[in-house]
């Protein structure tokens, strides 16, 4: 096999890898951020919220949740790299506060896993771009 063969094959190979992440990570991205903006008493009602919800509006959450998640798709949609590693990294950034704000909130409860998960497939998913 040439060497540049071998590069196509590589680069299809990463391909792959990424998309098996980008897809549910941005779609699970867009869903939680359009249900934390239609139900902004998530945020506001609950404990576990609270540590991050006296920083920032529900919307403005639900927002940023939207906006990455859109950012992802387009940007791996027109092969936009650096623009994909840069939206990906602050949507980890951003389920790592979650997490820490979770573990850290009372009551205890389990809600710090679901966004520990999210925060490792993003990481993931940098890792990959």
């Amino acid at each position: 096999m040439s060497e540049k063969n071998k590069q196509v094959v590589n680069k299809v190979i990463r391909n792959e890898k990424v998309k098996v992440l980008l897809y549910p990570v941005a779609f699970f991205a867009l869903i939680y951020g359009v249900w934390i903006s239609v139900q902004p008493s998530i945020l506001r009602n609950y404990d576990v919220y609270k540590l991050i919800s006296n920083l920032v509006e529900p919307y403005q959450i639900g927002g940023l949740f939207i906006g990455l998640a859109t950012i992802i798709l387009m940007s791996y949609w027109l092969n936009q790299s650096k623009l994909l590693f840069t939206a990906s990294m602050i949507l980890l950034i951003l389920w790592s506060v979650f997490t820490v704000s979770f573990v850290i909130s009372p009551p205890p409860n389990t809600v710090w896993l679901l966004s520990a998960t999210w925060t490792y497939f993003s990481f993931e998913l940098v890792r990959r771009v």
